[in-house]
């Protein structure tokens, strides 16, 4: 599989290191703080942003990403961390710890239950 950040048939998992390898660039810093400047609230709820609170930016799609390398602020979007959670899990992050905790402790009774596991 190719590395190059171009080529749209590169697989998930690089396709995830080299875009978290992006958003600690100065590049994405600067994108960041021309959504926060142009949104100044969230996009869904409206709750106004304010330093030192949880607020994510969101991308609406990587297309410009992924094919050039490099962000769009049109494609992205100011967004409460309760919000983020619900566009992109379609749950509140309560829900999704619950979710998460749920199926943790599935795993747990799985591994008791497994015969030789002493």
């Amino acid at each position: 599989m190719s590395t190059n950040k171009k080529n749209p048939t590169w697989n998930k998992a690089e396709w995830r290191k080299l875009h978290a390898e992006y958003l600690r660039t100065p590049e994405w810093a600067k994108v960041k703080m021309l959504v926060i400047e142009r949104d100044g609230r969230c996009q869904r709820c409206r709750k106004p942003h304010s330093p030192g609170e949880e607020f994510d930016i969101h991308h609406k799609h990587y297309r410009f990403w992924r094919e050039a390398n490099w962000e769009e602020v049109d494609s992205c979007e100011l967004l409460c961390r309760v919000c983020h959670c619900m566009v992109t899990f379609g749950m509140t992050p309560m829900q999704r710890i619950d979710a998460n905790l749920e199926r943790l402790l599935c795993d747990v009774e799985c591994v008791r239950n497994f015969k030789g596991f002493s």
